[in-house]
């Protein structure tokens, strides 16, 4: 077998051997697209190899390597009409020739669009992450895994970058991320480019659905993905997404600082917490500056597991400015959260949950 394709494998379980202890039960979302049937190909192998090959592994080999409890979970949107049936068929296939429980649901009529305040591809991604926590809840699997990639990760700066999203958009997608309150969100093909997937496939000759959506230029992502990155990477004469990356990387250590003053800020003003609230004291806020409250504010969203696409530079400061200056406000913001300032409280709440 062609090594560098063997070599997708050995990364993926490299990153999951550090993340995830040995014998937990890991839920693989698999969409049927090219991504994500290599994800789940290229993450399985290493539990069905012989034990004759396991081994005569050297020790360096085998050490922080782990098997894991995969699960295949697939999320129909039901946005596609029969196609999306014929990703279901697939993908339940796909997980029967690789020896993997299949499970599947299927978003409530209606659902995304109920939720969608101008963007299908948020309301479609807000959806999918609570299905699959709901799977991975009903399994008992405390990890989900996507196929997100080093493309994609430019993709997902670019667009942060357009939108104004601060210093935590420019740090992209992040490896591990929490995505409820006892299941994390791993994306250990985040390194991995799309030219090194497509090598795996061809290599190991696998088949796949091609979403029709994604050719689509209304959606933003596909803008810049079919359009403006190939554009900088023709006038630039530069590896775009490996430029992107090293910005991503780069705001993510100078975050990895802030965190840390901002963390300790919040544990200091938090009153009161649960999934859908959190109370503040204000007075406790007083002495610290507007940018490590917007900054203390970013990581309350990510603690609480809410939101922050839609909650560009503007948002962030209105509110730090609000605590700072305002004696009584009350503010809607994206993602149904509802913020209300009273003297020395401030209450910050999810009315409608995702």
């Amino acid at each position: 077998m062609d090594q560098h394709a063997d070599q997708l494998s050995t990364n993926i379980r490299q990153e999951l051997s550090k993340l995830v202890p040995r014998g937990s039960t890991v839920l693989l979302a698999v969409s049927g697209g090219k991504d994500s049937v290599v994800l789940s190909h290229a993450a399985s192998r290493r539990t069905h190899e012989p034990e004759e090959v396991v081994t005569s592994r050297s020790p360096e080999e085998l050490q922080g390597v782990a098997h894991w409890n995969f699960l295949v979970a697939h999320v129909d949107h039901g946005l596609r009409g029969t196609h999306s049936q014929k990703d279901r068929i697939f993908v339940e296939s796909l997980a029967e020739q690789l020896g993997l429980p299949f499970f599947c649901k299927k978003a409530a009529d209606g659902s995304i669009v109920d939720q969608n305040q101008g963007s299908l591809e948020e309301s479609a991604r807000q959806v999918r992450y609570q299905l699959l926590l709901e799977m991975a809840a009903e399994q008992g699997a405390e990890f989900v895994v996507t196929a997100h990639h080093r493309d994609d990760q430019a993709e997902t700066v670019l667009h942060n970058l357009v939108r104004g999203s601060g210093l935590r958009g420019l740090s992209g997608m992040s490896v591990a991320r929490p995505l409820g309150e006892h299941c994390q969100l791993l994306r250990p093909l985040l390194s991995v480019s799309r030219q090194q997937i497509d090598h795996y496939a061809a290599a190991h000759q696998l088949t796949w659905c091609d979403d029709h959506t994604n050719a689509d230029r209304s959606f933003t992502r596909n803008r810049l993905r079919h359009d403006v990155l190939p554009y900088l990477q023709t006038h630039s004469n530069r590896d775009i997404a490996n430029s992107l990356e090293t910005i991503a990387r780069q705001a993510r250590e100078a975050i990895s600082i802030i965190d840390e003053v901002a963390g300790n800020l919040l544990d200091q003003c938090q009153l009161e917490r649960t999934p859908v609230s959190c109370r503040l004291s204000r007075a406790t806020l007083q002495s610290a500056s507007e940018p490590l409250i917007r900054h203390m504010l970013t990581l309350l969203w990510i603690r609480q597991c809410w939101p922050r696409q839609k909650m560009t530079s503007r948002h962030w400061s209105h509110l730090s400015e609000s605590i700072v200056n305002d004696t009584t406000s009350r503010r809607t913001l994206p993602g149904s959260i509802q913020m209300t300032l009273d003297h020395n409280i401030i209450r910050f709440e999810r009315t409608n949950e995702a």
